[in-house]
């Protein structure tokens, strides 16, 4: 068999499920929203994302996504 004939063959229930497992590992990244109650009576509010663990960041790289760095209030989750 010449090698760039062979393939990696998966059974079909392995094949659908990978799917599943990358979209299992991103739904962890958390939005986080922070209140910080000041003496003053005001409130800071910070809505922050969660960072990856290597695992996610290598399947956001492999993807082509990237995480904000900061997320102001009023942008949508």
């Amino acid at each position: 068999m010449h090698p760039r004939s062979a393939t990696v063959r998966r059974r079909p229930a392995e094949s659908s499920e990978e799917p599943r497992r990358v979209l299992d590992a991103i739904k962890k990244i958390r939005v986080v929203h922070v209140v910080l109650p000041t003496r003053g009576g005001l409130d800071i509010r910070k809505r922050c994302v969660t960072r990856p663990d290597e695992h996610q960041q290598i399947l956001l790289q492999k993807l082509g996504l990237k995480l904000p760095e900061q997320l102001k209030m009023n942008d949508p989750p």
